[in-house]
């Protein structure tokens, strides 16, 4: 018997062995209470505790062993020879059954003439203590006698057939293998040759896979480079179209700037035409200014000549008077005689002193009109330097209007030559943008061609390793008749 053979075995007699010591101290715990306390009962406990302990170890640490086995037979019938000597009681030979039973599992007639000898044992000792004890009247023993030969020589001859039949079997197992090893030997020669085959094939075929993978890699390395070089190209086409749309956009900026520069232009021209009339007025007007100037001073040397005459008037108004005065004076001396000269005097005198006051009002308004005269020559001065400044920067307004009409004038002229240029640029985006189309199609084709020649080197690889596997698995098997072969 094998270790599994004698795993199952020995689990089946140890379940057997502990139902039999169970049932054993139950009976005698029954009679325990029954018949009493003696010291056979104390035995058989003390032995079912020893038989459970060698069961126990027999199962658990010899459980693949035939040292297993004779434990377990061993501990059973231990407490079965104490249970029959100390029980005293003819039932108990029942429980050699389950013993002779268990040790037919092991198909080995050793084992099985020790539990016979042992239980033939208990029962020679146990008949002799009855024979002794009660003589011949006790009838039962000649069938139990009878009973227990029968299942010794049943017991013993199960055993024998059991063993021939393992015998012949093993016979024919022989002769089955004999036949087995003589194909395997056949196998293992055409497992060889197989293997031989395998091996003067196996350079050849990892040269063409070799051939293959670097036939792939390169598809695949040109698919992906004409699929990157198609990706730059439609990029390069979107920036090529960007440049066109910000060309149109650029060149009609430039349309609209230069649109609006001929007008500023336009309006500049009007400007500086508006900046020489303004200076040609303000020129008149410094001119007016001048003669005003010049009307005034006009004035205020004839204000002073005026009041010259009139302090002349008031000075010969005032001598007049005191001629007057003394001529009165001296037509009172003379007293009726001088009465016509006293009135000629007195007029002369009134009229002195009119002369004096209308001299004294001309000069009051001479003054008034003097001090206006000044306020108004001030004011014409205030005027001229006005004008002046304001020539001045009507001069420099103009200077600034010159140079922006030369600087509108240079932008013009830039922006000719940046339609020029924005022209070409848009001639060449189109070339470009003719000439990516081309090379899209182009590369695109390319691709197409690359992802299936990609596409087919991948079928003829997965054919190649699917025929290599197919190859490698015949070769694994030779190998593993020639080492089954081997093994035999």
């Amino acid at each position: 018997m094998d270790a599994q053979q004698y795993k199952r075995a020995n689990a089946n007699s140890f379940y057997v062995s502990i139902i039999t010591v169970v049932t054993g101290i139950v009976l005698t715990l029954l009679s325990l209470i029954t018949k009493g306390f003696d010291i056979g009962k104390a035995v058989i406990f003390a032995s079912a505790v020893v038989s459970l302990i060698i069961i126990f170890i027999g199962n658990f640490k010899f459980y693949e062993e035939k040292t297993g086995a004779v434990l377990i037979m061993c501990g059973v019938s231990v407490f079965y020879l104490t249970l029959v000597l100390a029980g005293n009681d003819l039932a108990y030979f029942a429980f050699g059954l389950p013993i002779l039973i268990c040790s037919t599992l092991y198909s080995n007639v050793a084992l099985c003439g020790t539990g016979v000898g042992i239980i033939s044992v208990s029962f020679i000792i146990s008949i002799i203590t009855n024979l002794l004890t009660s003589g011949l009247q006790n009838n039962i023993l000649v069938p139990a006698i009878a009973t227990l030969i029968l299942s010794f020589v049943s017991c013993i001859m199960t055993v024998s057939l059991q063993k021939n039949f393992i015998d012949e079997k093993r016979l024919l197992m022989s002769q089955t293998a004999k036949k087995t090893l003589d194909a395997g030997n056949n196998m293992a020669d055409i497992a060889n040759k197989i293997t031989e085959l395998f091996n003067a094939s196996q350079d050849d075929l990892y040269s063409l896979q070799k051939i293959l993978e670097s036939q792939q890699s390169g598809m695949q390395n040109i698919a992906t480079n004409m699929e990157n070089t198609s990706q730059s190209i439609i990029k390069q086409a979107e920036k090529v179209q960007s440049i066109q749309e910000k060309t149109s956009t650029t060149e009609q900026d430039r349309i609209e700037m230069t649109e609006a520069s001929e007008s500023t232009q336009t309006v500049i021209d009007e400007g500086i035409n508006i900046i020489s009339e303004l200076k040609l007025k303000s020129q008149d007007v410094s001119k007016a200014s001048q003669i005003t100037v010049d009307a005034t001073q006009a004035v205020i040397d004839k204000v002073e000549e005026v009041k010259n005459i009139v302090s002349s008037i008031m000075a010969i108004s005032t001598q007049t008077n005191l001629l007057a005065l003394n001529a009165s004076i001296e037509a009172a001396r003379a007293g009726e005689a001088g009465k016509g000269f006293a009135v000629v005097a007195n007029n002369v005198r009134e009229l002195a002193a009119e002369t004096n006051k209308a001299s004294n009002e001309i000069t009051n308004i001479i003054n008034e009109l003097n001090e206006d005269v000044q306020k108004a020559m001030f004011s014409i001065d205030d005027t001229v330097t006005t004008v002046d400044k304001q020539n001045a920067m009507i001069e420099s307004v103009g200077e600034s209007f010159n140079s922006i009409n030369n600087n509108v004038s240079g932008m013009i002229t830039r922006f000719s030559h940046i339609a020029e240029g924005m022209k070409s640029i848009a001639d060449s985006t189109n070339e470009i943008n003719d000439s990516i189309s081309t090379l899209s199609a182009t590369s695109q084709e390319v691709a197409s061609l690359s992802h299936e020649g990609a596409k087919a080197s991948d079928e003829a690889t997965e054919k190649f390793n699917a025929f290599k596997a197919i190859l490698v698995d015949i070769s694994d098997q030779a190998n593993k008749l020639r080492e089954i072969n081997a093994t035999r």
